[in-house]
């Protein structure tokens, strides 16, 4: 597994203090999203949601094992439909960090601005800006300001 380039948390991406204590005491509880990342052969998987907790599990399993003790498995939601489907990969993320603490206006700017840059079409671009409570003309500022570096 590995980090999904679609992925929207570019900030805040490093499990906090209480989030890793947690999963060393009793594993990850909500389990990851990931999917597939280029040649479905090559059995490569990206984390584009969930990736804080993801993190948190991996140093969990290097501290379970450098102890000796037993490393707890990542639950994941497996979305083989996603494959290839970049733009759908990004909404998604977008939305589940847009509903947590700790996601930067930078980065829902950011994702928005990579929508715009994916080649979504005209309607997958007005939902993106519904679901995540922008409007089309919001979505394209968002696109403005990141090819102009003016994201606060």
């Amino acid at each position: 597994m590995e980090l999904d380039p679609r992925n929207a948390r570019t900030e805040n991406a490093k499990p906090d203090a209480a989030l890793l204590a947690s999963v060393e005491r009793i594993g990850l509880q909500e389990p990851i999203t990931v999917r597939p990342l280029g040649e479905p052969s090559k059995g490569r998987y990206g984390v584009f949601k969930g990736q804080r907790r993801w993190l948190a599990a991996v140093a969990a399993a290097k501290k379970a094992e450098t102890k000796g003790k037993p490393v707890a498995k990542i639950p994941a939601f497996v979305r083989e439909d996603l494959g290839g489907a970049d733009s759908e990969a990004l909404l998604l993320s977008l939305v589940e960090n847009h509903q947590r603490a700790g996601m930067t206006a930078r980065d829902t700017v950011n994702g928005a601005a990579q929508l715009e840059l994916l080649g979504a079409n005209e309607a997958e671009r007005r939902r993106a800006a519904a679901i995540l409570g922008m409007n089309r003309q919001q979505l394209k500022a968002a696109k403005q300001a990141a090819d102009t570096g003016r994201v606060a």
